[in-house]
């Protein structure tokens, strides 16, 4: 598939007439150029600038049409009278964004083609150009009465905001905004709420102070030093589960997540990150590594899948309800 980039020509003054990237908000959506012409530019081959218009709008649609390996031999001037030629089903534009979808991870991909296939599934509209906020509500409405088919229950608060929030980025990712007014569209008060945030400390189960003291008493080296390290870091069990002692910076008694390509990790939310360490936990890591080289894992996979078995019923990362200072003393 064909790689485009959305690209603006501004008048500098003195005769000159610069190309210039077209800047993009944080939910990927351009952000207009005061005076600017736009273009659509192949990033491969010829490079010869399309251009659409001044209209950022139609320029972001022609965009992800050309992108799509759509055919746009449509003449700029024409493109809003003959918007009809272009119109596309909600069933047509849900089945190109999830087959777009499939460069996520796999869990998230997932996430994405069932939050759209509900979407499409409750949408009365024939068309992606006559969606409005009536059926973006309907959707809301479904999604919290839907049963799950595995269990048969309706959707948790927190399922329904994710599948919410997936769906409305795909509205936003199709150029929606082209066809809808913002007051048509969707308002902030008809988010669902976000229960994440909300009950972040009352959703999930954590351990008391008395249950991690009675796991240390009964930990071997290995689970010793790993329950240590999950509370005094925050890392998740994947993070941990790739960890390598080249990550610990011993000198600045710091340990970073980052990118590692070669064993498929990539960081949620790309959240790479360096983490202080405490004396305490430096002195645990440094007696339980023993002779193992820069490159060995800290915990391997092993480790950390028989950490979550033999501490069940809590969540998949270490939440605990005492401080590390506490944690120090036991």
């Amino acid at each position: 598939m064909a790689s485009y980039t959305l690209i603006a020509r501004v008048n500098a003054g003195n005769g000159r007439f610069p190309f210039l990237n077209v800047p993009f908000s944080k939910n990927h959506r351009p952000i207009a150029v005061p005076g600017a012409t736009y273009y659509v530019r192949p990033t491969g081959g010829k490079r010869t600038p399309i251009r659409i218009g001044k209209d950022v709008s139609a320029a972001y649609t022609a965009l992800i049409k050309m992108e799509d390996g759509e055919r746009f031999d449509v003449a700029p001037t024409q493109l809003n009278r003959n918007s009809s030629n272009l119109r596309k089903t909600v069933e047509e534009t849900a089945r190109e964004y999830i087959e777009r979808s499939k460069h996520k991870s796999h869990k998230t991909y997932l996430g994405y083609r069932n939050a759209v296939s509900l979407f499409v599934q409750n949408c009365a509209k024939t068309h992606f150009d006559e969606i409005r906020r009536d059926d973006v509500l309907d959707y809301l409405h479904a999604l919290r009465t839907y049963l799950s088919p595995k269990t048969g229950q309706p959707l948790g608060d927190s399922t329904v905001f994710n599948y919410f929030l997936k769906t409305i980025v795909f509205l936003n990712d199709r150029g929606i905004s082209k066809y809808v007014a913002r007051e048509d569209w969707v308002q902030k008060k008809d988010w669902p709420v976000n229960v994440d945030k909300r009950n972040k400390n009352k959703k999930y189960a954590t351990y008391t102070e008395q249950e991690v003291a009675a796991m240390l008493k009964m930990a071997d080296t290995m689970e010793d030093a790993l329950t240590r390290f999950l509370v005094g870091t925050g890392f998740r069990i994947g993070e941990a589960a790739v960890a390598q002692w080249m990550d610990i910076n011993w000198q600045n008694k710091t340990i970073s997540v980052r990118f590692k390509p070669s064993l498929g990790f990539k960081p949620k939310d790309y959240e790479e990150r360096t983490i202080v360490l405490s004396d305490t936990l430096l002195h645990c890591l440094n007696k339980y590594r023993s002779n193992a080289p820069d490159e060995a894992f800290i915990f391997p996979s092993s480790c950390a899948s028989a950490h979550a078995t033999r501490f069940p019923n809590k969540t998949s990362s270490l939440r605990i309800k005492c401080s590390a200072s506490k944690l120090k003393k036991s």
